[in-house]
């Protein structure tokens, strides 16, 4: 036992010099931990005299260097306990000069958010990837056009009720015998669970998944090496930045495993010109727009009785018409159940007025 430390846990946690001039003679007495006694009070007295006094710059840096994601000034003042009016100022001069230097950037749209510059490389070891693809089956047999890599995120966007769950709850049916599958949700209960899942199957009970259930902090909740799906994720309001930085904490939780995250969709709307024309506005992307596109090598996108292929990054053949812009029509039974599942002639031509 340092007797120091112990002066200055009592000094930081504000006991008066007399207790601990107290605890430390009866240290020095119970165990001789204290060999000269005069010589610890006398530092006693120089820690309590310069008490307050704390290098809180570079207390700030020590915080950012540990730190990871985005922290806030006033998390800053939190942990470390600044209290005063000084030790904030100086905090807020610490981070200025760490922006300034590059090694914290702020955020774009909140103020006073930061995190730390990651000046880290991963050399991308192109000439041993391994090529072997996941071996995952997809409603509507779209693993006949599009192969699935290691490490992937694919998206499927859709407006309320239009079959999301009932997609995403198919795939887990596909792939759960072959794969350790993680199905969260951010909505369902365990009895709306099962009373859509038996709508399915009949013999669901017997189903090899994990179901678990989460409404934020989803990529804390992947499994790195397994097959996962986000049903769906939840996001306040239409900030793209907010899909964009979800999407990306999601795709680094992976490394050999699957993620398909659930987005919702607008409803498709129809609308009257200033002459009073009725058209047609159809949404094509999930919240976060085009930006939402960007981690996914797959894009699925579903309407009342209608999905359509947004993006596809792999084609299994290049000989074959590419996956992007076909679309099917189908009708969705008890829920959950694809029938009469046809491919549409043009694809998603359709479409000319989406936004």
């Amino acid at each position: 036992m340092d007797v120091l430390d112990v002066i200055r846990a009592q000094a930081l946690g504000g006991a008066p010099i007399e207790a601990t001039e107290e605890l430390v003679r009866t240290l020095a007495n119970a165990n001789g931990c204290v060999p000269d006694v005069a010589w610890a009070l006398k530092e006693m007295e120089a820690i309590y005299a310069s008490k307050g006094k704390r290098n809180v710059t570079a207390e700030v840096a020590q915080y950012v260097d540990m730190s990871s994601g985005y922290f806030t000034s006033a998390d800053v003042d939190r942990d470390l306990q600044l209290l005063t009016s000084a030790e904030r100022h100086t905090r807020r001069t610490a981070l200025y000069s760490l922006a300034q230097a590059g090694t914290i950037e702020r955020h774009h749209t909140k103020d006073g958010t930061y995190r730390r510059v990651e000046d880290s490389i991963e050399v991308i070891n192109w000439q041993n990837a391994d090529m072997r693809e996941l071996d995952l089956r997809w409603p509507f047999g779209l693993e006949e056009w599009e192969i699935t890599y290691p490490g992937t995120l694919d998206v499927i966007a859709g407006s309320s009720g239009a079959g999301k769950t009932a997609f995403m709850l198919n795939f887990v049916k596909l792939n759960q015998e072959r794969h350790m599958v993680r199905y969260i949700s951010s909505e369902m209960s365990a009895q709306q669970m099962k009373h859509r899942l038996l709508k399915l199957d009949e013999n669901a009970d017997s189903w090899q998944f994990e179901p678990i259930k989460c409404s934020h902090g989803f990529a804390d909740k992947v499994l790195p090496d397994s097959i996962n799906i986000i049903d769906y994720l939840e996001i306040d309001g239409e900030n793209p930045s907010g899909v964009v930085n979800e999407l990306r904490d999601i795709f680094d939780a992976l490394k050999s495993g699957f993620v398909l995250v659930g987005l919702q969709k607008k409803q498709n709307e129809q609308r009257y010109s200033a002459t009073g024309k009725r058209y047609s506005v159809r949404y094509s992307l999930g919240r976060g727009g085009e930006f939402s596109k960007e981690k996914a090598r797959l894009y699925v996108v579903m309407d009342f009785n209608e999905l359509w292929i947004e993006k596809a990054s792999n084609r299994r053949n290049d000989d074959d018409a590419p996956l992007k812009g076909r679309a099917w029509t189908f009708n969705l039974y008890k829920g959950c159940i694809f029938e009469d599942v046809q491919e549409k002639l043009g694809g998603n031509d359709v479409y000319a007025e989406r936004e």
